[in-house]
Protein backbone atom coordinates (compact mmCIF):
# COMPACT_ATOMS: atom_id res chain seq x y z
CA UNK A 1 0.00 0.00 0.00
CA UNK A 2 1.35 3.43 -0.98
CA UNK A 3 2.08 5.62 2.03
CA UNK A 4 -0.30 8.55 2.43
CA UNK A 5 1.19 11.95 3.25
CA UNK A 6 -0.14 13.54 6.45
CA UNK A 7 0.83 17.13 7.21
CA UNK A 8 0.45 18.41 10.78
CA UNK A 9 -0.06 22.16 11.14
CA UNK A 10 -0.07 23.21 14.81
CA UNK A 11 0.09 26.55 16.60
CA UNK A 12 -0.40 25.32 20.18
CA UNK A 13 -0.40 22.18 22.32
CA UNK A 14 2.89 20.45 21.65
CA UNK A 15 1.98 17.49 23.83
CA UNK A 16 -1.28 16.75 22.00
CA UNK A 17 0.52 16.94 18.65
CA UNK A 18 3.22 14.63 19.98
CA UNK A 19 0.68 12.08 21.25
CA UNK A 20 -1.37 12.02 18.03
CA UNK A 21 1.61 11.88 15.67
CA UNK A 22 3.34 9.19 17.72
CA UNK A 23 0.22 7.03 17.76
CA UNK A 24 -0.14 7.37 13.98
CA UNK A 25 3.57 6.60 13.51
CA UNK A 26 2.97 3.00 14.67
CA UNK A 27 1.17 2.47 11.34
CA UNK A 28 3.16 1.94 8.16
CA UNK A 29 0.43 3.65 6.12
CA UNK A 30 1.67 7.24 6.42
CA UNK A 31 4.50 9.67 5.86
CA UNK A 32 4.32 12.33 8.57
CA UNK A 33 5.38 15.92 7.89
CA UNK A 34 5.32 18.73 10.45
CA UNK A 35 4.82 22.25 9.07
CA UNK A 36 5.01 24.87 11.80
CA UNK A 37 6.51 28.12 13.00
CA UNK A 38 10.12 27.74 14.06
CA UNK A 39 9.30 28.99 17.57
CA UNK A 40 6.81 26.14 18.00
CA UNK A 41 9.31 23.35 17.37
CA UNK A 42 10.53 21.52 20.48
CA UNK A 43 13.56 19.42 19.60
CA UNK A 44 13.48 17.46 22.87
CA UNK A 45 9.89 16.39 22.22
CA UNK A 46 9.75 16.01 18.43
CA UNK A 47 13.21 14.78 17.41
CA UNK A 48 12.87 11.65 15.25
CA UNK A 49 9.07 11.64 15.30
CA UNK A 50 8.40 13.15 11.85
CA UNK A 51 9.71 12.14 8.45
CA UNK A 52 10.22 15.81 7.62
CA UNK A 53 9.96 19.17 9.41
CA UNK A 54 9.39 22.45 7.53
CA UNK A 55 9.19 25.94 9.08
CA UNK A 56 6.82 28.32 7.33
CA UNK A 57 7.84 31.20 9.57
CA UNK A 58 11.33 31.61 10.97
CA UNK A 59 12.08 33.04 14.37
CA UNK A 60 12.59 36.80 14.24
CA UNK A 61 14.01 38.98 17.00
CA UNK A 62 10.89 41.17 16.78
CA UNK A 63 8.61 38.27 17.76
CA UNK A 64 9.22 39.08 21.43
CA UNK A 65 8.12 42.68 20.89
CA UNK A 66 4.58 43.48 22.14
CA UNK A 67 3.77 45.66 19.11
CA UNK A 68 4.93 42.92 16.73
CA UNK A 69 2.71 40.39 18.48
CA UNK A 70 -0.26 42.77 18.30
CA UNK A 71 0.33 43.43 14.61
CA UNK A 72 0.68 39.70 13.90
CA UNK A 73 -2.71 39.02 15.49
CA UNK A 74 -4.35 41.70 13.36
CA UNK A 75 -2.86 40.60 10.06
CA UNK A 76 -4.82 37.43 9.29
CA UNK A 77 -3.26 37.07 5.84
CA UNK A 78 0.31 37.47 7.05
CA UNK A 79 3.27 36.61 4.88
CA UNK A 80 3.86 33.55 7.09
CA UNK A 81 0.43 32.11 6.37
CA UNK A 82 0.85 32.76 2.67
CA UNK A 83 4.12 30.83 2.80
CA UNK A 84 2.26 28.06 4.63
CA UNK A 85 -0.15 27.69 1.71
CA UNK A 86 2.71 27.64 -0.81
CA UNK A 87 4.47 24.91 1.18
CA UNK A 88 1.31 22.80 1.32
CA UNK A 89 0.88 23.13 -2.43
CA UNK A 90 4.43 21.90 -2.92
CA UNK A 91 3.86 18.89 -0.66
CA UNK A 92 0.39 18.03 -2.06
CA UNK A 93 -0.64 16.09 1.06
CA UNK A 94 -3.37 13.48 1.23
CA UNK A 95 -4.55 14.99 4.51
CA UNK A 96 -3.85 18.03 6.68
CA UNK A 97 -4.30 17.67 10.43
CA UNK A 98 -4.61 21.18 11.89
CA UNK A 99 -4.60 22.27 15.53
CA UNK A 100 -6.44 25.21 17.08
CA UNK A 101 -6.26 27.66 18.77
CA UNK A 102 -5.99 30.16 17.01
CA UNK A 103 -7.98 29.57 13.83
CA UNK A 104 -6.45 31.96 11.29
CA UNK A 105 -4.05 29.38 9.85
CA UNK A 106 -6.85 26.79 9.49
CA UNK A 107 -9.12 29.28 7.76
CA UNK A 108 -6.29 30.24 5.42
CA UNK A 109 -5.73 26.57 4.48
CA UNK A 110 -9.43 25.91 3.93
CA UNK A 111 -9.93 28.97 1.74
CA UNK A 112 -6.78 28.60 -0.34
CA UNK A 113 -6.26 24.84 -0.80
CA UNK A 114 -8.40 21.84 -1.75
CA UNK A 115 -6.79 19.24 0.51
CA UNK A 116 -8.95 17.48 3.12
CA UNK A 117 -8.48 19.07 6.55
CA UNK A 118 -9.05 17.62 10.01
CA UNK A 119 -9.28 20.04 12.94
CA UNK A 120 -8.27 19.14 16.49
CA UNK A 121 -8.70 20.94 19.78
CA UNK A 122 -5.13 21.69 20.74
CA UNK A 123 -5.72 23.06 24.22
CA UNK A 124 -9.42 23.91 23.75
CA UNK A 125 -12.02 25.11 21.28
CA UNK A 126 -12.52 28.81 22.01
CA UNK A 127 -16.30 29.10 21.87
CA UNK A 128 -17.16 26.26 24.23
CA UNK A 129 -14.44 27.32 26.68
CA UNK A 130 -15.35 30.97 26.99
CA UNK A 131 -18.95 30.83 25.81
CA UNK A 132 -19.80 31.88 22.26
CA UNK A 133 -21.64 34.89 23.63
CA UNK A 134 -18.44 36.14 25.27
CA UNK A 135 -15.78 35.81 22.55
CA UNK A 136 -14.95 38.51 20.01
CA UNK A 137 -16.80 38.52 16.68
CA UNK A 138 -13.68 37.91 14.58
CA UNK A 139 -12.71 34.77 16.48
CA UNK A 140 -16.32 33.57 16.48
CA UNK A 141 -16.57 34.01 12.72
CA UNK A 142 -13.31 32.15 12.07
CA UNK A 143 -14.19 29.31 14.43
CA UNK A 144 -17.61 28.87 12.82
CA UNK A 145 -16.09 28.83 9.33
CA UNK A 146 -13.61 26.15 10.36
CA UNK A 147 -16.18 23.94 12.07
CA UNK A 148 -18.45 24.09 9.04
CA UNK A 149 -15.78 23.51 6.38
CA UNK A 150 -13.26 20.98 7.72
CA UNK A 151 -13.59 17.38 6.54
CA UNK A 152 -13.12 15.87 10.00
CA UNK A 153 -13.04 16.75 13.70
CA UNK A 154 -10.97 15.11 16.43
CA UNK A 155 -11.50 16.23 20.01
CA UNK A 156 -10.78 15.04 23.54
CA UNK A 157 -14.25 15.32 25.00
CA UNK A 158 -17.57 13.54 24.35
CA UNK A 159 -20.01 14.22 21.49
CA UNK A 160 -21.47 16.98 23.66
CA UNK A 161 -18.62 19.18 22.38
CA UNK A 162 -20.11 19.49 18.90
CA UNK A 163 -23.67 19.32 20.23
CA UNK A 164 -22.89 22.61 21.96
CA UNK A 165 -22.01 24.24 18.63
CA UNK A 166 -24.97 22.69 16.84
CA UNK A 167 -27.27 24.14 19.49
CA UNK A 168 -25.90 27.55 18.50
CA UNK A 169 -26.74 27.02 14.83
CA UNK A 170 -23.48 25.58 13.48
CA UNK A 171 -23.86 23.15 10.57
CA UNK A 172 -21.35 20.42 11.40
CA UNK A 173 -21.67 17.52 8.98
CA UNK A 174 -18.18 15.98 8.87
CA UNK A 175 -17.01 12.74 10.55
CA UNK A 176 -16.04 13.11 14.23
CA UNK A 177 -13.74 11.20 16.57
CA UNK A 178 -13.20 11.42 20.31
CA UNK A 179 -9.52 10.72 20.90
CA UNK A 180 -7.74 11.23 24.23
CA UNK A 181 -4.10 12.22 24.50
CA UNK A 182 -3.55 8.70 25.87
CA UNK A 183 -0.40 7.36 27.53
CA UNK A 184 2.99 6.99 25.88
CA UNK A 185 4.42 3.59 26.83
CA UNK A 186 7.96 4.89 26.34
CA UNK A 187 7.33 7.45 29.08
CA UNK A 188 5.98 4.95 31.61
CA UNK A 189 7.82 5.13 34.91
CA UNK A 190 8.41 1.45 35.58
CA UNK A 191 10.84 1.96 38.46
CA UNK A 192 9.59 5.17 40.11
CA UNK A 193 11.68 7.36 42.33
CA UNK A 194 11.31 6.44 45.97
CA UNK A 195 8.17 8.08 47.32
CA UNK A 196 8.86 11.15 49.44
CA UNK A 197 6.12 9.92 51.74
CA UNK A 198 8.23 6.84 52.46
CA UNK A 199 11.01 9.17 53.60
CA UNK A 200 9.18 11.84 55.61
CA UNK A 201 5.92 10.03 56.42
CA UNK A 202 3.81 12.87 54.93
CA UNK A 203 1.44 13.02 51.95
CA UNK A 204 2.70 14.63 48.73
CA UNK A 205 0.40 15.74 45.89
CA UNK A 206 1.28 17.33 42.56
CA UNK A 207 -0.41 19.55 39.98
CA UNK A 208 1.00 20.10 36.47
CA UNK A 209 -0.42 22.73 34.12
CA UNK A 210 -1.68 26.28 33.91
CA UNK A 211 -2.01 28.47 36.97
CA UNK A 212 -3.44 31.93 37.56
CA UNK A 213 -2.39 34.83 39.75
CA UNK A 214 -5.82 36.42 39.37
CA UNK A 215 -8.31 35.38 42.09
CA UNK A 216 -11.15 36.00 39.61
CA UNK A 217 -9.85 33.17 37.42
CA UNK A 218 -10.69 30.69 40.12
CA UNK A 219 -10.35 27.45 38.21
CA UNK A 220 -6.55 27.67 38.26
CA UNK A 221 -5.92 30.08 41.14
CA UNK A 222 -4.32 27.75 43.69
CA UNK A 223 -3.23 29.73 46.79
CA UNK A 224 -6.57 29.01 48.58
CA UNK A 225 -6.22 25.26 47.95
CA UNK A 226 -2.55 25.35 49.00
CA UNK A 227 -3.43 26.94 52.36
CA UNK A 228 -6.23 24.44 53.01
CA UNK A 229 -3.90 21.54 52.23
CA UNK A 230 -1.15 22.98 54.44
CA UNK A 231 -3.53 22.92 57.40
CA UNK A 232 -3.95 19.18 56.76
CA UNK A 233 -0.16 18.75 56.56
CA UNK A 234 -0.31 17.77 52.90
CA UNK A 235 2.54 18.85 50.64
CA UNK A 236 1.29 20.57 47.46
CA UNK A 237 3.75 20.61 44.53
CA UNK A 238 3.10 22.69 41.38
CA UNK A 239 4.90 22.53 38.02
CA UNK A 240 3.67 25.41 35.83
CA UNK A 241 4.84 26.44 32.37
CA UNK A 242 8.14 28.39 32.06
CA UNK A 243 6.52 31.80 31.61
CA UNK A 244 4.21 31.35 34.58
CA UNK A 245 7.07 30.11 36.74
CA UNK A 246 9.01 33.31 36.06
CA UNK A 247 6.09 35.71 36.54
CA UNK A 248 4.02 34.19 39.37
CA UNK A 249 5.48 36.03 42.37
CA UNK A 250 2.60 35.08 44.65
CA UNK A 251 3.39 31.39 44.22
CA UNK A 252 7.13 31.96 44.66
CA UNK A 253 6.47 33.87 47.89
CA UNK A 254 4.15 31.14 49.12
CA UNK A 255 6.88 28.60 48.42
CA UNK A 256 9.27 30.55 50.65
CA UNK A 257 6.84 31.04 53.51
CA UNK A 258 4.78 27.85 53.58
CA UNK A 259 6.44 24.56 54.50
CA UNK A 260 3.82 22.50 52.70
CA UNK A 261 3.80 24.38 49.39
CA UNK A 262 6.42 23.85 46.67
CA UNK A 263 6.67 25.81 43.41
CA UNK A 264 9.04 23.95 41.08
CA UNK A 265 10.99 24.95 38.00
CA UNK A 266 9.46 23.55 34.78
CA UNK A 267 10.90 20.35 33.31
CA UNK A 268 10.81 18.74 29.86
CA UNK A 269 8.02 16.18 29.62
CA UNK A 270 10.17 13.07 30.02
CA UNK A 271 11.98 14.44 33.06
CA UNK A 272 8.73 15.77 34.50
CA UNK A 273 7.06 12.35 34.47
CA UNK A 274 10.02 10.74 36.23
CA UNK A 275 10.17 13.57 38.76
CA UNK A 276 6.50 13.51 39.78
CA UNK A 277 6.52 9.73 40.23
CA UNK A 278 7.96 10.34 43.71
CA UNK A 279 4.70 11.95 44.84
CA UNK A 280 1.54 10.14 45.97
CA UNK A 281 -1.32 11.73 44.03
CA UNK A 282 -1.88 13.75 40.84
CA UNK A 283 -4.31 16.64 41.23
CA UNK A 284 -6.89 17.62 38.64
CA UNK A 285 -8.63 20.05 40.96
CA UNK A 286 -10.29 23.23 39.70
CA UNK A 287 -12.57 25.56 41.64
CA UNK A 288 -16.15 25.06 40.56
CA UNK A 289 -17.16 28.69 40.00
CA UNK A 290 -17.54 29.30 36.25
CA UNK A 291 -15.11 31.87 34.86
CA UNK A 292 -13.76 32.76 31.45
CA UNK A 293 -12.49 29.60 29.69
CA UNK A 294 -14.53 27.38 32.05
CA UNK A 295 -18.15 27.96 31.17
CA UNK A 296 -20.69 25.29 32.13
CA UNK A 297 -20.51 23.47 28.78
CA UNK A 298 -16.73 23.29 29.05
CA UNK A 299 -16.89 21.84 32.56
CA UNK A 300 -19.16 19.07 31.22
CA UNK A 301 -16.84 18.13 28.37
CA UNK A 302 -13.25 19.17 29.14
CA UNK A 303 -10.42 16.71 29.62
CA UNK A 304 -6.82 17.90 29.68
CA UNK A 305 -3.61 15.99 29.06
CA UNK A 306 -2.49 16.08 32.71
CA UNK A 307 -4.63 12.99 33.38
CA UNK A 308 -2.36 10.94 31.12
CA UNK A 309 0.82 12.55 32.46
CA UNK A 310 -0.18 11.35 35.93
CA UNK A 311 -0.91 7.85 34.63
CA UNK A 312 2.47 7.71 32.86
CA UNK A 313 4.03 8.51 36.24
CA UNK A 314 1.92 5.82 37.92
CA UNK A 315 -0.04 8.30 40.06
CA UNK A 316 -3.67 7.91 41.20
CA UNK A 317 -5.80 10.98 40.51
CA UNK A 318 -8.03 13.32 42.50
CA UNK A 319 -10.46 15.17 40.22
CA UNK A 320 -13.03 17.89 40.89
CA UNK A 321 -16.57 16.57 40.46
CA UNK A 322 -17.48 19.78 38.59
CA UNK A 323 -15.40 18.42 35.68
CA UNK A 324 -18.13 15.98 34.74
CA UNK A 325 -16.42 14.18 31.89
CA UNK A 326 -13.12 13.97 33.73
CA UNK A 327 -14.89 12.58 36.79
CA UNK A 328 -16.60 9.99 34.58
CA UNK A 329 -13.30 8.84 33.06
CA UNK A 330 -11.59 8.61 36.47
CA UNK A 331 -14.52 6.76 38.05
CA UNK A 332 -15.17 4.28 35.22
CA UNK A 333 -11.49 3.32 35.01
CA UNK A 334 -10.93 3.32 38.80
CA UNK A 335 -8.10 5.84 38.54
CA UNK A 336 -8.79 7.68 41.80
CA UNK A 337 -11.67 9.63 43.31
CA UNK A 338 -13.57 12.90 42.93
CA UNK A 339 -14.49 15.65 45.36
CA UNK A 340 -16.28 18.98 45.41
CA UNK A 341 -14.96 22.34 46.57
CA UNK A 342 -16.53 21.95 50.02
CA UNK A 343 -14.53 18.75 50.52
CA UNK A 344 -11.10 20.34 50.10
CA UNK A 345 -10.81 20.35 53.89
CA UNK A 346 -11.39 16.57 53.87
CA UNK A 347 -8.70 15.57 51.36
CA UNK A 348 -6.47 13.91 53.93
CA UNK A 349 -9.31 11.87 55.42
CA UNK A 350 -10.51 10.82 51.95
CA UNK A 351 -7.08 9.58 50.90
CA UNK A 352 -6.63 7.65 54.15
CA UNK A 353 -9.84 5.74 53.42
CA UNK A 354 -8.51 4.52 50.04
CA UNK A 355 -6.77 1.18 49.46
CA UNK A 356 -3.80 2.93 47.84
CA UNK A 357 -1.90 -0.24 46.96
CA UNK A 358 -4.85 -1.73 45.02
CA UNK A 359 -5.55 1.59 43.32
CA UNK A 360 -1.96 2.01 42.17
CA UNK A 361 -1.90 -1.58 40.88
CA UNK A 362 -4.98 -0.79 38.76
CA UNK A 363 -3.30 2.38 37.46
CA UNK A 364 -0.45 0.34 36.01
CA UNK A 365 -2.93 -1.88 34.17
CA UNK A 366 -5.19 0.90 32.92
CA UNK A 367 -2.40 3.05 31.55
CA UNK A 368 -1.49 0.19 29.21
CA UNK A 369 -5.11 -0.09 28.04
CA UNK A 370 -5.10 3.67 27.46
CA UNK A 371 -1.75 3.67 25.65
CA UNK A 372 -0.96 5.28 22.31
CA UNK A 373 -0.19 1.95 20.70
CA UNK A 374 -3.43 0.31 21.86
CA UNK A 375 -5.47 3.25 20.57
CA UNK A 376 -3.67 4.00 17.32
CA UNK A 377 -6.07 2.01 15.15
CA UNK A 378 -9.01 4.35 15.74
CA UNK A 379 -7.20 7.48 14.55
CA UNK A 380 -5.51 5.64 11.64
CA UNK A 381 -8.91 4.40 10.45
CA UNK A 382 -10.32 7.90 10.86
CA UNK A 383 -7.58 9.31 8.63
CA UNK A 384 -8.29 6.70 5.96
CA UNK A 385 -12.02 7.40 6.18
CA UNK A 386 -11.53 11.14 5.59
CA UNK A 387 -9.00 10.57 2.79
CA UNK A 388 -11.40 8.28 0.94
CA UNK A 389 -14.36 10.67 1.15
Amino acid sequence: MERKVIVYVPRRSRIRLYKIAKSVSYSAHFKLILVCEETFYDKNLFEGLFDEVIFYEKHHFLRDNKFYKFLSRKLVFSSGLKRLVRILDQIKPDLIHSFCEPYDHIQQILKNTKYPVIMTDGADFTGISGGLENIDSRTKKMEKYCFENVQGLVYKGPRLVTDYYRSKGYKIECPELTWFDHCDEELFVKYPNKKLSAIDGEIHMVYTGNISTNPKIKYCYYPPLAKIMAKQKIHFHIYANPYQFKTSKEYADLDKNEKYFHFHEPLPLKKLISEISKYDWGLWIHAEDPSFRTQEAKMRTGIGNKLFTYLEAGLPIIVSDSRKYGEEVVRENNLGFSLNDNEWTEIRRMTEEIDYFSLQKNILQKRSELSLRNNSESIVNFYLKVIKK
